[in-house]
């Protein structure tokens, strides 16, 4: 539902609080992120304190370090919700929370009750003994109310917290409280950032098992256990992977809340390896999809997409195990990619990964990032995601291939036609040109090697390729033979694997040259539009 729907639908239950409090925490945060943190007051009234802390222990850290601000910002939505049920809290449950914002944020002295002391018209007190100047000025309003509510509910509990301030030490109380947050949040999957990178970790997929049983997780007692399990990220993981088929398919409800508790923390253990900040839904839903697309993939691997004995596997190994299978595949494709760049001849000259175009280049860049991500191009919102299924990898693989194959070739041209050191520093050059304007100046009987053409230098050529067809679409089918011919016949002996590789690419690459020009007139030819032709800015060469 839409979080303003599902806020409606609770409210309507009839016990709304007991409905809330028998979520998660896990579920509890995703809920509140979903509606908005400010149009979740109602649902903050109705929760548990342990669902509050989970909330604080998400939302007030930056790695290691509380940050004062969303301090503020979280007390004073706490407060909106439930002014006494947060006044009660603060002083109990949130103690140590309550010292650490109070001591920053006001300055108390201590009335003399042998002398008639005054104190600045700035200073407040409830007691006749502790006064108080707030040195917050921004949220001095909402410090102010929750002082007098605490004054008021229970004094000696306010008395004892305003002077248990003069013993704090910021700093110890900081680490105390981030060590506490640790303990709390390691249960949910939250490991400390240098532990949870582990789940980036390399694994064979050889190391699953497939015919051993997984030690039970939960009692038999469904109805106990299943409260205790967190529902929201696997419902958000979508259901247009391989890993949703698999789940469809399970019956045994202890396996599907074992499956549900670890997605939930493997998300979690990537929001802690990642650094994330969890600022919105979004967040979350993008970290669901990353868990769910590289289990998917690492059960496709292990699988070969076989759904009975994918659920087989799932029984018997943990996700975690599954995931880094799958991450390990593009790991494998950042290996494979680093190695032939450090002996590829584009990158010996200075060239970069745009030297491949926008596809190929991108892709490359992809798979060279720390942790590789998947170029998906202009299919779909964003031109970078992470890998998903077994397509994504196949067609980076694929990429990569012919990139290392065009490599050799040029390798091979450039050595025996040498490229100008100009051409070499233009930004905007690719490997497209290179290659036909070589085998154009070939077709027209021209001195070998990249020197651009002149405007009538490429229509000849146009015309001498296209025959008598003289309205589009242009059929050339029958040079691609020709042009993958004349482009070997200078490239190096290869072993027959290799060979075919290179007539794989120079294949994919003619295609894209024949569907680039199959609908453009040779009048309407320009140089500034030529993504696959040298052509020079000026002047018209005779051909000889």
């Amino acid at each position: 539902m839409p979080g303003m729907d599902a806020l409606d639908r609770i409210l309507e239950q009839k016990y709304p609080q007991h409905y809330i409090q028998h979520m998660t925490s896990v579920d509890f945060f995703w809920l509140v992120k979903k509606i908005g943190e400010d149009d979740a007051l109602p649902i903050l009234k109705l929760a548990s304190p342990e669902q509050w802390q989970y909330l604080l222990d998400m939302e007030l850290w930056r790695k290691d370090r509380i940050d004062p601000e969303q301090i503020a910002i979280w007390l004073e939505r706490f407060h909106r919700s439930d002014p006494g049920g947060f006044v009660r809290w603060f002083g109990s449950h949130g103690q140590a929370l309550a010292y650490m914002f109070l001591y920053k944020n006001i300055q108390v002295e201590i009335k003399n009750l042998d002398e008639d002391e005054e104190f600045p018209e700035d200073f407040i007190t409830h007691d006749g003994t502790y006064y108080i100047r707030i040195l917050n000025k921004e949220h001095e309003e909402m410090i102010g109310n929750i002082l007098q509510e605490m004054a008021r509910d229970n004094h000696e509990q306010y008395q004892a917290l305003i002077s248990g301030l003069a013993g704090v030490l910021p700093a110890e109380a900081e680490e105390g409280m981030y060590r506490m947050r640790n303990v709390r949040l390691a249960e949910e999957g939250f490991l400390p950032t240098e532990d949870a990178l582990s789940v980036y970790a390399y694994l064979k997929a050889e190391t699953l098992l497939k015919d051993q049983p997984l030690e039970e997780r939960f009692l038999a007692d469904g109805e106990k256990t299943g409260a205790l399990v967190p529902m929201t990220p696997l419902l958000h993981s979508q259901d247009n992977n391989f890993l949703a088929g698999v789940v469809s398919r399970l019956t045994d409800p202890i396996l599907l809340d074992r499956v549900r508790l670890e997605f939930a923390g493997l998300c979690n253990q990537i929001i802690s390896a990642d650094g994330l900040i969890v600022s919105d839904f979004e967040d979350l839903i993008q970290t669901c999809r990353k868990a769910a697309g590289y289990i998917s993939l690492g059960l496709e691997r292990v699988t070969e997409e076989n759904l009975p004995l994918s659920e087989q596997v799932l029984k018997q190994n943990p996700l975690l195990s599954i995931f880094r299978i799958g991450f390990g595949l593009a790991l494998e494709l950042k290996w494979e990619a680093e190695r032939w760049i450090k002996e590829a001849w584009f990158h010996s000259v200075g060239l970069k990964p745009d030297f491949w175009g926008e596809e190929w280049g991108a892709t490359l860049s992809g798979l060279l990032q720390r942790r590789p991500i998947f170029f998906s191009g202009n299919l779909e919102q964003e031109n970078y995601r992470e890998f998903e299924q077994s397509l994504d990898i196949k067609s980076c693989k694929d990429s990569l291939g012919h990139m290392i194959a065009l490599d050799r070739v040029l390798e091979s041209l450039t050595s025996k036609y040498p490229l100008a050191p100009t051409r070499m520093k233009d930004p905007l050059l690719t490997f497209h040109p290179l290659l036909f304007t070589f085998w154009a100046r070939r077709q027209l009987k021209l001195n070998l090697g990249f020197a651009p053409l002149s405007i009538g230098q490429v229509r000849a050529f146009f015309k001498h390729i296209r025959g008598e067809t003289e309205k589009p679409p242009y059929r050339i089918a029958k040079f691609k033979e020709v042009f993958i011919g004349d482009v070997m016949s200078v490239s190096p002996d290869r072993e027959s694997g290799e060979e075919e590789q290179v007539r794989a690419t120079l294949a994919f690459q003619w295609k894209q040259f024949e569907e680039e020009y199959a609908q453009v007139s040779e009048e309407g030819l320009d140089e500034r539009f030529s993504r696959f032709i040298l052509i020079e800015s000026s002047g018209d060469e005779t051909i000889h």
